[in-house]
């Protein structure tokens, strides 16, 4: 949580307790530290990632030797990932008004969490690390 502070600052909004379900620390509520419409789930001392938003430009995140930000394309990630990427979805989130993005699930085998990326002109504006309750 100290290492999350310090590389971005004090949060624009810090809802308390309000992880009660999915959350990345099993069996733990947390709190969500809000960086505009980016989301960290913070439980005592930890923190991780739940939403990143890259349209800011602000955020980059490494995941193995994979890196993702606002110039990471679609055809990045299907290279590396290519069954996820050939089941293709639309999303839009203000329901039947808004944008379309097109969003992929990455997901282990035999495991629930998984990643969501979503790309906008076949670029990515959009991490979430899911976790089912």
């Amino acid at each position: 949580m100290a290492e999350l502070v310090k590389a971005l600052g004090q949060p624009d909004k810090i809802e308390k307790d309000a992880v009660e379900c999915g959350g990345h620390f099993e069996n733990d509520k947390g709190d969500f530290y809000k960086y505009g419409p980016s989301l960290f789930e913070v439980n005592g001392k930890r923190a991780v990632m739940g939403t990143v938003d890259f349209s800011s430009g602000k955020f980059r995140v490494t995941i193995g030797e994979q890196v993702l930000d606002g110039n990471t394309t679609f055809e990045e990630i299907s290279q590396r990932y290519p069954v996820a990427a050939s089941k293709v979805q639309d999303w839009r989130p203000g329901g039947t008004t808004g944008p379309t993005y097109q969003g992929i699930t990455i997901q282990e085998p035999g495991v629930d969490d998984s990643l969501k990326l979503y790309f906008q002109n076949g670029k990515l504006i959009r991490f979430h690390a899911f976790s089912p309750c």
